[in-house]
Protein backbone atom coordinates (compact mmCIF):
# COMPACT_ATOMS: atom_id res chain seq x y z
CA UNK A 1 0.00 0.00 0.00
CA UNK A 2 2.80 2.43 0.92
CA UNK A 3 4.73 1.62 -2.26
CA UNK A 4 1.63 2.20 -4.32
CA UNK A 5 1.06 5.54 -2.65
CA UNK A 6 4.70 6.52 -3.27
CA UNK A 7 4.34 5.63 -6.93
CA UNK A 8 1.13 7.61 -7.18
CA UNK A 9 2.78 10.57 -5.45
CA UNK A 10 5.63 10.52 -7.96
CA UNK A 11 3.21 10.40 -10.84
CA UNK A 12 1.23 13.21 -9.28
CA UNK A 13 4.31 15.45 -8.99
CA UNK A 14 5.17 14.82 -12.63
CA UNK A 15 1.59 15.61 -13.67
CA UNK A 16 1.58 18.85 -11.65
CA UNK A 17 4.85 19.94 -13.25
CA UNK A 18 3.35 19.16 -16.64
CA UNK A 19 0.30 21.30 -15.78
CA UNK A 20 2.53 24.23 -14.84
CA UNK A 21 4.39 24.01 -18.13
CA UNK A 22 1.11 23.65 -20.01
CA UNK A 23 -0.33 26.83 -18.49
CA UNK A 24 2.88 28.73 -19.11
CA UNK A 25 3.12 27.68 -22.75
CA UNK A 26 -0.58 27.92 -23.57
CA UNK A 27 -1.23 30.66 -26.13
CA UNK A 28 -4.58 32.42 -26.34
CA UNK A 29 -5.99 34.84 -28.87
CA UNK A 30 -7.06 38.36 -28.01
CA UNK A 31 -10.75 37.49 -28.18
CA UNK A 32 -10.18 34.53 -25.85
CA UNK A 33 -8.60 36.80 -23.26
CA UNK A 34 -11.45 39.32 -23.53
CA UNK A 35 -14.04 36.55 -23.16
CA UNK A 36 -12.31 35.19 -20.06
CA UNK A 37 -12.07 38.67 -18.54
CA UNK A 38 -15.81 39.32 -18.75
CA UNK A 39 -17.19 35.81 -18.11
CA UNK A 40 -17.83 34.52 -14.60
CA UNK A 41 -16.30 31.23 -13.51
CA UNK A 42 -18.91 28.51 -14.23
CA UNK A 43 -17.81 26.47 -11.19
CA UNK A 44 -17.26 29.05 -8.46
CA UNK A 45 -19.41 31.82 -10.08
CA UNK A 46 -16.63 34.25 -9.19
CA UNK A 47 -16.64 37.57 -11.03
CA UNK A 48 -13.36 38.24 -12.92
CA UNK A 49 -11.24 41.10 -11.71
CA UNK A 50 -11.67 43.06 -14.95
CA UNK A 51 -15.47 42.93 -14.68
CA UNK A 52 -15.27 43.89 -11.01
CA UNK A 53 -13.11 46.90 -11.84
CA UNK A 54 -15.55 47.95 -14.59
CA UNK A 55 -18.51 47.79 -12.20
CA UNK A 56 -16.51 49.65 -9.55
CA UNK A 57 -15.50 52.45 -11.93
CA UNK A 58 -19.07 52.83 -13.18
CA UNK A 59 -20.43 53.04 -9.63
CA UNK A 60 -17.77 55.54 -8.58
CA UNK A 61 -18.52 57.64 -11.64
CA UNK A 62 -22.21 57.69 -10.79
CA UNK A 63 -21.49 58.73 -7.19
CA UNK A 64 -19.06 61.43 -8.30
CA UNK A 65 -21.66 62.75 -10.74
CA UNK A 66 -24.29 62.93 -8.02
CA UNK A 67 -21.84 64.71 -5.74
CA UNK A 68 -20.69 67.14 -8.44
CA UNK A 69 -24.09 67.99 -9.87
CA UNK A 70 -26.49 67.16 -7.07
CA UNK A 71 -24.98 68.97 -4.08
CA UNK A 72 -24.71 72.46 -5.68
CA UNK A 73 -28.09 72.01 -7.37
CA UNK A 74 -29.68 71.06 -4.07
CA UNK A 75 -28.33 74.16 -2.36
CA UNK A 76 -29.39 76.39 -5.28
CA UNK A 77 -32.89 74.87 -5.43
CA UNK A 78 -33.37 75.37 -1.69
CA UNK A 79 -32.24 79.01 -1.79
CA UNK A 80 -34.39 79.68 -4.84
CA UNK A 81 -37.43 78.15 -3.16
CA UNK A 82 -36.92 80.33 -0.08
CA UNK A 83 -36.68 83.45 -2.24
CA UNK A 84 -39.78 82.62 -4.30
CA UNK A 85 -41.93 81.57 -1.33
CA UNK A 86 -41.28 84.61 0.82
CA UNK A 87 -44.94 85.59 0.81
CA UNK A 88 -46.24 82.06 1.35
CA UNK A 89 -48.11 81.24 4.54
CA UNK A 90 -47.18 78.16 6.56
CA UNK A 91 -48.83 76.76 9.62
CA UNK A 92 -45.53 76.29 11.43
CA UNK A 93 -41.81 76.87 11.08
CA UNK A 94 -41.30 73.11 10.76
CA UNK A 95 -43.56 73.02 7.69
CA UNK A 96 -41.63 75.84 6.02
CA UNK A 97 -38.29 74.16 6.73
CA UNK A 98 -39.58 70.82 5.42
CA UNK A 99 -40.84 72.42 2.21
CA UNK A 100 -37.45 74.05 1.56
CA UNK A 101 -35.62 70.78 2.18
CA UNK A 102 -38.01 68.93 -0.16
CA UNK A 103 -37.12 71.41 -2.89
CA UNK A 104 -33.44 70.76 -2.22
CA UNK A 105 -33.94 66.99 -2.45
CA UNK A 106 -35.76 67.35 -5.77
CA UNK A 107 -32.91 69.45 -7.15
CA UNK A 108 -30.35 66.94 -5.90
CA UNK A 109 -32.10 64.00 -7.57
CA UNK A 110 -32.78 65.82 -10.85
CA UNK A 111 -29.36 67.35 -11.47
CA UNK A 112 -27.46 64.58 -9.72
CA UNK A 113 -28.93 62.09 -12.17
CA UNK A 114 -28.08 64.31 -15.13
CA UNK A 115 -24.43 64.46 -14.13
CA UNK A 116 -24.32 60.96 -12.66
CA UNK A 117 -25.17 59.00 -15.79
CA UNK A 118 -22.81 61.11 -17.91
CA UNK A 119 -19.78 60.59 -15.68
CA UNK A 120 -20.70 56.93 -15.20
CA UNK A 121 -20.83 56.50 -19.00
CA UNK A 122 -17.46 58.19 -19.45
CA UNK A 123 -15.85 56.17 -16.66
CA UNK A 124 -17.29 52.87 -17.90
CA UNK A 125 -16.31 53.57 -21.50
CA UNK A 126 -12.77 54.58 -20.60
CA UNK A 127 -12.24 51.61 -18.27
CA UNK A 128 -13.92 49.02 -20.51
CA UNK A 129 -12.32 50.06 -23.81
CA UNK A 130 -8.82 50.46 -22.35
CA UNK A 131 -9.09 47.06 -20.66
CA UNK A 132 -10.32 45.37 -23.84
CA UNK A 133 -7.54 46.93 -25.88
CA UNK A 134 -4.87 45.85 -23.41
CA UNK A 135 -6.27 42.31 -23.34
CA UNK A 136 -6.53 42.06 -27.12
CA UNK A 137 -3.05 43.48 -27.72
CA UNK A 138 -1.63 41.70 -24.67
CA UNK A 139 0.18 44.92 -23.95
CA UNK A 140 -0.55 47.88 -21.71
CA UNK A 141 0.72 51.31 -22.69
CA UNK A 142 -0.50 54.87 -23.09
CA UNK A 143 -1.96 54.06 -26.53
CA UNK A 144 -4.73 52.07 -24.89
CA UNK A 145 -5.74 54.95 -22.61
CA UNK A 146 -5.63 57.62 -25.31
CA UNK A 147 -7.62 55.47 -27.75
CA UNK A 148 -10.17 54.61 -25.07
CA UNK A 149 -10.62 58.28 -24.18
CA UNK A 150 -11.03 59.27 -27.84
CA UNK A 151 -13.60 56.54 -28.55
CA UNK A 152 -15.53 57.34 -25.34
CA UNK A 153 -15.57 61.05 -26.14
CA UNK A 154 -16.80 60.37 -29.68
CA UNK A 155 -19.60 58.11 -28.42
CA UNK A 156 -20.60 60.72 -25.84
CA UNK A 157 -21.01 63.41 -28.54
CA UNK A 158 -22.41 61.02 -31.13
CA UNK A 159 -25.80 62.76 -31.24
CA UNK A 160 -24.21 65.98 -32.57
CA UNK A 161 -23.10 64.41 -35.84
CA UNK A 162 -19.67 64.45 -37.44
CA UNK A 163 -18.64 67.66 -35.71
CA UNK A 164 -19.54 66.13 -32.36
CA UNK A 165 -17.56 62.98 -33.13
CA UNK A 166 -14.44 64.95 -34.02
CA UNK A 167 -14.81 67.31 -31.07
CA UNK A 168 -15.41 64.43 -28.66
CA UNK A 169 -12.37 62.56 -29.95
CA UNK A 170 -10.19 65.66 -29.60
CA UNK A 171 -11.43 66.32 -26.06
CA UNK A 172 -10.88 62.67 -25.20
CA UNK A 173 -7.29 62.82 -26.48
CA UNK A 174 -6.61 65.95 -24.43
CA UNK A 175 -7.90 64.26 -21.27
CA UNK A 176 -6.59 60.77 -22.10
CA UNK A 177 -2.91 61.70 -22.49
CA UNK A 178 -2.37 63.03 -18.94
CA UNK A 179 -4.69 60.39 -17.48
CA UNK A 180 -2.75 57.64 -19.25
CA UNK A 181 0.59 59.03 -18.09
CA UNK A 182 -0.63 59.18 -14.50
CA UNK A 183 -2.01 55.63 -14.58
CA UNK A 184 1.11 54.20 -16.24
CA UNK A 185 3.31 55.98 -13.69
CA UNK A 186 1.27 54.62 -10.78
CA UNK A 187 1.47 51.07 -12.18
CA UNK A 188 5.21 51.41 -12.73
CA UNK A 189 5.64 52.34 -9.08
CA UNK A 190 3.73 49.20 -8.10
CA UNK A 191 6.17 47.02 -10.03
CA UNK A 192 3.68 45.45 -12.45
CA UNK A 193 0.89 46.65 -14.70
CA UNK A 194 -2.76 45.84 -14.17
CA UNK A 195 -2.67 43.50 -17.16
CA UNK A 196 0.27 41.55 -15.75
CA UNK A 197 -1.32 41.34 -12.31
CA UNK A 198 -4.67 40.09 -13.60
CA UNK A 199 -2.94 37.59 -15.89
CA UNK A 200 -0.82 36.28 -13.03
CA UNK A 201 -3.83 35.92 -10.71
CA UNK A 202 -5.87 34.15 -13.39
CA UNK A 203 -3.02 31.75 -14.20
CA UNK A 204 -2.45 30.95 -10.52
CA UNK A 205 -6.14 30.19 -10.04
CA UNK A 206 -6.22 27.94 -13.11
CA UNK A 207 -3.15 26.01 -11.96
CA UNK A 208 -4.51 25.63 -8.44
CA UNK A 209 -7.85 24.37 -9.78
CA UNK A 210 -6.15 21.81 -12.03
CA UNK A 211 -3.92 20.66 -9.18
CA UNK A 212 -6.96 20.17 -6.96
CA UNK A 213 -8.73 18.12 -9.62
CA UNK A 214 -5.59 16.03 -10.15
CA UNK A 215 -5.24 15.37 -6.44
CA UNK A 216 -8.87 14.31 -6.16
CA UNK A 217 -8.50 11.95 -9.10
CA UNK A 218 -5.38 10.31 -7.67
CA UNK A 219 -6.37 10.17 -4.01
CA UNK A 220 -9.93 8.86 -4.45
CA UNK A 221 -8.98 5.33 -5.67
CA UNK A 222 -6.40 4.97 -2.89
CA UNK A 223 -8.92 6.04 -0.26
CA UNK A 224 -11.49 3.61 -1.61
CA UNK A 225 -8.96 0.76 -1.50
CA UNK A 226 -7.90 1.71 2.04
CA UNK A 227 -11.53 1.81 3.21
CA UNK A 228 -12.28 -1.57 1.67
CA UNK A 229 -9.32 -3.14 3.45
CA UNK A 230 -10.34 -1.69 6.82
CA UNK A 231 -14.00 -2.60 6.41
CA UNK A 232 -13.28 -6.30 5.73
CA UNK A 233 -10.70 -7.39 8.35
CA UNK A 234 -12.61 -10.63 9.07
CA UNK A 235 -12.50 -11.80 5.48
CA UNK A 236 -8.74 -11.20 5.38
CA UNK A 237 -8.19 -13.27 8.54
CA UNK A 238 -10.34 -16.09 7.17
CA UNK A 239 -8.28 -16.07 3.98
CA UNK A 240 -5.09 -16.35 6.02
CA UNK A 241 -6.46 -19.28 8.07
CA UNK A 242 -7.58 -21.09 4.92
CA UNK A 243 -4.18 -20.62 3.35
CA UNK A 244 -2.38 -21.91 6.47
CA UNK A 245 -4.62 -25.02 6.73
Amino acid sequence: MVDAMDDETGKKDVAIATLDEHHQEKKETGWDRIKQAYTADPETHEIPRELYELILMTTMGMLMGYAYGGVPASRHARDRYIQKSGAAIYSSRLEATGASYNAGVRGFIRYGYRWGWRIAFLAAGFQGISTCMSLYRDKQDITNYVSAAMVTGSLYRFNLGLRGLVGGAFAGAVVGIPAGLILMGAQKLQGETTLEKNKRVRQEKAIARDKELLLRRDVTPLMMEYMEENMNPRSDSEKNETASS
